[in-house]
C-alpha cells in the first residue's frame, strides 16, 4: 500500500497545476464519468484549464485514469486513485462546491435525455443512463446529505428509466427519499408523486399507487 501510495503521489507530483486541480475534482465523480460530465462540472472553477478534455488524456498518460475500452470519452479511476483525489479535494477546499455542481450538471442532463427514452432509434440514450447510474445515485446521495431540492428533480427524471430498466424498489426508495426534501416547487412535487404511484402500481401496491396518483394531480394544477 505505501509503494502504491508513493508511485501515485509521485505522478501527482509531475502534474502542472491545472491537472493537478482536475484530478482532485474527479473525487466528486462515481466510476464511469465521462468527458462531457467533466466538462460540465469543472469548466469556470478556478485554476481550471481551457481544454479539460485535454486534461483528462494527460492524466490517463499518467495512469491515474482509465479510459473505457467499450465506450468513448468515458473513463474510470481505481478506488485506491479515487481516495487520494479525494485527498486532495479536501486540501483545497472544494469538496462541497464539486458536489453540488456534480448532482446539479446530472439533474440538467437526465431532464434533458428524458423525453427521448423508449424512442424508437435511441437505445444509446437507456444505454447512457445505465453507464452514467452510479454517478446519478452519488448526486441523489449528495442532494438527501445536503437537502438539496435537486435531488427531487433528479429522481423525477429518472423515473422512466427506473421504469423501463426493472429498477423498481430502488426508484420507489429513491423517490420516496427525494420527497423528504425541501425547497421544490409544487409541479415538480406533483410529478414525483405521479412516477412514485406508477412504480408502486408495478410492485403490486395498488391502493398506495391511487393515493400517490391523487395527491400527484392535486399537486400538479
Amino acid at each position: 500500500h505505501q509503494t502504491l501510495r508513493a508511485a501515485l503521489e509521485w505522478s501527482l507530483d509531475l502534474l502542472e497545476e491545472p491537472e493537478r486541480l482536475l484530478f482532485s475534482r474527479l473525487a466528486a465523480f462515481a466510476p464511469g464519468l465521462t468527458t462531457e460530465a467533466v466538462v460540465g462540472v469543472c469548466r469556470g472553477l478556478p485554476g481550471a484549464d481551457k481544454d479539460l478534455a485535454s486534461g483528462l488524456r494527460r492524466l490517463a498518460r499518467a495512469s491515474l485514469l482509465i479510459p473505457s475500452s467499450d465506450l468513448p470519452e468515458r473513463w474510470s479511476m481505481l478506488e485506491s486513485v479515487r481516495e487520494l483525489a479525494r485527498i486532495e479535494l479536501e486540501a483545497v477546499d472544494e469538496t462541497d462546491v464539486v458536489a453540488k455542481r456534480h448532482r446539479d450538471w446530472y439533474a440538467s442532463h437526465v431532464e434533458e435525455v428524458e423525453p427521448f427514452l423508449g424512442r424508437t432509434g435511441r437505445a444509446d440514450v437507456m444505454r447512457d443512463l445505465a453507464a452514467d447510474h452510479d454517478n446519478i445515485r452519488r448526486g441523489i446521495d449528495t442532494a438527501t446529505a445536503d437537502n438539496d431540492a435537486v435531488g427531487l428533480r433528479l429522481c423525477t427524471a429518472m423515473s422512466p428509466f427506473w421504469t423501463s430498466h426493472g429498477d423498481w424498489t430502488e426508484g420507489s426508495e429513491r423517490l420516496r427519499g427525494a420527497l423528504r426534501l425541501q425547497g421544490d416547487d409544487d409541479s415538480i412535487r406533483g410529478r414525483a408523486m405521479t412516477a412514485l404511484g406508477s412504480l408502486t402500481l408495478l410492485r403490486g401496491d395498488l391502493a398506495t399507487a391511487e393515493k400517490l396518483f391523487e395527491e400527484g394531480r392535486k399537486r400538479a394544477i
